[in-house]
């Protein structure tokens, strides 16, 4: 819908076809890149911690999406997750120095598929609206 309504604003504004054909291409793909990039930005996700030596798969759903994982220090600071791999080439063993508490991992739960759908399609929607509208006003003040 957005690609149409884009079309026949820029097929309105330009009247050259494959000029308004390309940047009717490129101004979707612009919009749905921008989306699409900001699609798991629009709802928060769940973070769980658990021991050093712990495994993702103990505390992660198997059909989560998995945002981020690193390290807790008592202080609550998160540090990457291969910060004790660097000092003592091993992923489960890190330095007292280091103050390494628990690990987490933050990951958007199967249950937020839908609800983002939502919130994207929405956010496609709104400008589609907009170019329509800005279509049938072109389209009438080009026939009075």
């Amino acid at each position: 819908m957005l690609g149409v309504a884009l079309g026949v604003t820029v097929g309105q504004l330009v009247r050259r076809t494959l000029v308004s054909m390309a940047l009717t291409g490129v101004l979707t793909g612009l919009v749905l890149l921008g989306v699409g990039a900001l699609r798991w930005s629009f709802l928060p996700v769940e973070i769980r911690t658990m021991p050093v030596e712990g495994d993702l798969i103990d505390v992660m759903p198997t059909s989560a999406l998995m945002m981020d994982t690193g390290l807790l220090t008592s202080t609550g600071e998160r540090l990457p997750e291969y910060a004790c791999f660097q000092r003592t080439q091993n992923l489960h063993v890190c330095p007292a120095d280091m103050d390494v508490t628990s690990s987490y991992v933050e990951f958007h739960p199967v249950s937020h598929y839908w609800p983002a759908q939502l919130v994207e399609s929405s956010l496609v929607l709104a400008p589609a609206g907009v170019a329509l509208y800005a279509a049938f006003r072109l389209v009438g003040a080009r026939r009075a």
